[in-house]
């Protein structure tokens, strides 16, 4: 799947090329997210909304309420649910069946940039451009813990395959990972700003830390693309 400023998103047929063209949003897409059983395709926008597509035939279910730009797109482990982080300031949590909103994430200080489900989707992170990242309880929509350290916005934020920690990278060049459960910062690794530009954020995070303390870059479920 791809999304485009040109207001689009495709999805392309990995074997022959074929394309299914989704059309409808009113701004460039920012982000694409595949649900865990692949059969949706959840799209992000600066039309301030976001799109449930079936991945099959291209119907759409529109999910709208955000302020600003739509900025990423994550499917709980589940796929029941969907989290959006937005340049209004927050994430919201929607059902996938029927497009309710859920839940109104409020609490950052500027644009929401990212957001991540823990492995058992009982948690949500965000991260923003207020230098800091949020836990929060997607059952009631509590937040849980603020992470402060960053001093520059909070780029992505990624947890590990247990659950227990969160790491994030950030636009001052350096990548941390932080205890969840204990509120605290673990390590903080500056090797993320030194790899290849080809790199999305989350992967630097796995990569940086790896190199920092030895953390198995694949515990964060990141793979790295060949550069070049």
């Amino acid at each position: 799947a791809t999304a485009s400023a040109d207001g689009t998103a495709r999805l392309w047929d990995t074997q022959d090329g074929r394309e299914l063209l989704l059309r409808g949003h009113g701004g460039a897409v920012h982000s694409v997210a595949f649900s865990p059983d692949g059969r949706r395709l959840a799209t992000a926008s600066a039309d301030g909304t976001a799109r449930l597509w079936d991945t099959q035939d291209g119907r759409e279910l529109l999910l709208r309420g955000h302020g600003g730009a739509v900025h990423s797109v994550a499917f709980s482990p589940d796929g029941h649910r969907l989290a959006t982080a937005s340049a209004d300031g927050t994430a919201r949590l929607w059902d996938t069946q029927d497009g309710r909103e859920l839940a109104l994430l409020r609490g950052h200080g500027g644009e929401v940039l990212r957001a991540a489900f823990s492995p058992d989707g009982r948690r949500l992170a965000s991260v923003a451009r207020d230098r800091t990242a949020r836990l929060w309880d997607t059952e009631d929509g509590r937040e849980l813990a603020l992470l402060r350290g960053h001093d520059g916005a909070v780029l992505d934020v990624v947890f590990t395959q247990e659950g227990r920690r969160l790491a994030t990278a950030s636009a001052d060049g350096t990548a941390r990972m932080w205890d969840t459960f204990a509120s605290r910062e673990e390590l903080v690794s500056t090797a993320a700003a030194r790899l290849p530009r080809c790199l999305s954020p989350a992967q630097k995070v796995a990569y940086g830390l790896a190199a920092a303390a030895k953390v198995d870059p694949q515990d964060t479920r990141q793979a790295a693309p060949p550069c070049w």
